[in-house]
């Protein structure tokens, strides 16, 4: 492994043909990504901006296309449960040797044994900032972004929805607070 393997959430799954066929592996791709990366286009990038001092990313992104509507990222069954197969389930195998390979946030994420988030938005192209590092999604956020209460495209991948997060189900477990 020489290279950075990295999940494009929100953008690499088309989701008019057959999301919940994609991702029947959705466990054993994840476990293969370094990070995820998450692209937020924002026509409106200038009318917000971050509060200075930040308590939870999720509400403080201000992004439309964010968080607002149905097709907004936070609000997707899909986008949620590839966030919490990120920051669930365990990295690859070979830790230590891939660790060597990163420097600053993804080796401090390896450190901690997760794989980092990262969102890049219009906002951050437009002011040249760097990609911005999210905080996991995991139990602590389940109440709020719960993959089974988010909306989806077709109804019917309700059932790979319900599939993944029983899945997903021992390694929450195994997880252990940062």
């Amino acid at each position: 492994m020489t290279e950075v393997y990295v999940w494009i959430d929100f953008s690499c799954i088309n989701q008019n043909m057959d999301p919940a066929g994609e991702l029947k592996q959705l466990d054993k791709i994840v476990k293969s990504c370094d990070a995820l990366l998450t692209v937020v286009v924002d026509h409106e990038w200038n009318t917000w901006d971050l509060p200075s001092t930040r308590n939870d990313f999720f509400r403080d992104y201000q992004s439309k296309s964010w968080k607002e509507g149905k097709f907004a990222y936070l609000n997707r069954c899909w986008t949620r449960v590839e966030m919490l197969y990120a920051s669930n389930v365990p990295l690859c195998e070979d830790i230590a040797s891939r660790q060597q390979k990163f420097c600053a946030g993804l080796r401090e994420a390896f450190n901690a044994n997760r794989r980092q988030h990262f969102l890049y938005g219009t906002r951050e192209k437009m002011r040249n900032s760097n990609v911005l590092g999210l905080e996991p999604l995991r139990n602590s956020f389940l109440k709020d972004y719960s993959p089974l209460t988010g909306e989806i495209t077709k109804d019917s991948d309700r059932i790979k929805i319900e599939e993944l997060m029983e899945k997903l189900q021992p390694y929450m477990i195994l997880i252990k607070p940062i």
